[in-house]
């Protein structure tokens, strides 16, 4: 009889908790032992993390906004400084 570890387990459960899904768990859940402080601590931890890489992603979005609206307002003023260029090579 083949001898089922942990990990084995835990795999098994994985599979089980997204089958029909199309999707593999992070197993997040899976791992997370009294010495961690259980389910609610790793729920915390990854909540934490998520929230921050949300905000940095929120700030680099902005950022990127703010470079779009300013190159949409110099469009026109770039556009005439090409055809001052343009008219001086006809010369």
């Amino acid at each position: 009889m083949a001898r089922i570890t942990a990990a084995d387990s835990m795999e098994a459960g994985s599979r089980r908790a997204t089958a029909g899904s199309g999707r593999r768990s992070s197993g997040l859940l899976l791992n997370a032992t009294s010495a961690q402080g259980g389910e609610t601590r790793v729920l915390c931890e990854a909540l934490r993390k998520l929230t921050a890489v949300t905000r940095a992603i929120s700030s680099n979005l902005r950022n990127v906004n703010e470079n779009l609206e300013r190159i949409l307002l110099d469009k026109e003023d770039i556009e005439e400084l090409e055809k001052m260029l343009n008219a001086l090579k006809v010369q």
